[in-house]
């Protein structure tokens, strides 16, 4: 199959490419930045074809003979003008497909988020499957942007076929979360918030890509799968686990969820009317939902229709983190 792949140079192409070359696909990367054709060779892509999501006139002729596209990439940012989401994930997206069903491109798998269902209505997110609502009031433009994208695939009638997985945190050998935390620890920064028995989902990454390798073939039109790691983590076990594999001992030292949430409100605030750089400080209302928002997702239909089960469990996955 000849695939065609945005964001191969991301954490979770980084792993993707290999898989897909070892299975005998043939892979065309997009290679955003200077330093990415050479990454992207390296990865195992055969053909790289400059070119920008927020620009993509120039190289959208080059879709023409895949048989499918693995749409990844998108900001690796959670905090920004609405104008920066809209343009490189909405609009980017619907460019992308639409010139795929153009040029009759079969499928189009594109990466999705569990947060399409995180909002200031929303207090807990258990037992759900891929038919609860999404958030009214999403915390983020991040969410608000992957809301409108999924809107848009799924409800095209081109012949392009399209297919969402609905991806939670995904963790693993490479994330910077794990440098995040390393160097809060080493700082002696790091402090626990939220109930530590409060269940979270999470994706190792080898298991998001069996997802993306198996929609390839098994998705069906339309639809959209939760893909998770199948494992009841809490937040508690998931970040104590991680902190322990890293060589720290677990801290002790808590803040109350109404002072963090308060300091964020305040935070977001204060960076909207000032239009300060970079990200409110301690974090985001959006982050701040890793840490106080239950959730629990069903994978029956992954299970079901793309025979989805994860590939790495979690003890083995925690030997590869560090």
């Amino acid at each position: 199959m000849r695939i065609f792949v945005t964001g191969g140079d991301g954490f979770i192409g980084r792993h993707l490419l290999p898989y897909l070359r070892a299975k005998g696909h043939h892979i065309t990367a997009l290679a955003g930045e200077p330093s990415s054709p050479e990454q992207l060779r390296a990865l195992g892509a055969h053909d790289i074809v400059p070119g920008r999501l927020e620009q993509p006139e120039p190289w959208l002729p080059a879709l023409a003979g895949h048989d499918a596209v693995i749409h990844l990439a998108a900001p690796v940012v959670v905090w920004g003008p609405w104008d920066m989401f809209y343009t490189q994930m909405v609009v980017a997206t619907q460019r992308l497909y639409e010139a795929a069903a153009r040029y009759q491109v079969g499928r189009f798998i594109y990466a999705s988020s569990e947060t399409v269902h995180w909002g200031y209505d929303v207090h807990a997110l258990l037992n759900i499957d891929e038919n609860a609502p999404f958030a009214q009031r999403p915390y983020s433009h991040y969410s608000r942007a992957k809301q409108m994208v999924e809107r848009y695939l799924r409800a095209t009638s081109a012949a392009t076929e399209a297919i969402i997985l609905r991806f939670p945190f995904v963790w693993g050998e490479g994330t910077k979360f794990l440098h995040a935390l390393q160097e809060q620890l080493r700082q002696g920064r790091f402090v626990w918030v939220g109930d530590p028995d409060m269940p979270i989902e999470a994706l190792q990454v080898d298991n998001a890509v069996t997802a993306l390798a198996l929609a390839l073939d098994r998705g069906r039109p339309g639809r959209a799968y939760f893909i998770t790691d199948e494992h009841p983590h809490t937040l508690g076990s998931f970040l104590g686990t991680t902190i322990q594999a890293l060589g720290y001992p677990i801290p002790t030292r808590r803040l109350p969820v109404w002072l963090v949430s308060a300091m964020v409100t305040l935070s977001e605030a204060l960076w909207r009317a000032l239009r300060l750089r970079g990200t409110p400080f301690p974090m985001t209302r959006f982050e701040l939902a890793f840490f106080t928002l239950p959730r629990r997702y069903r994978t029956q239909r992954a299970r079901e229709e793309l025979g989805y089960r994860p590939v790495v469990d979690w003890k083995t996955g925690m030997t590869w983190y560090v």
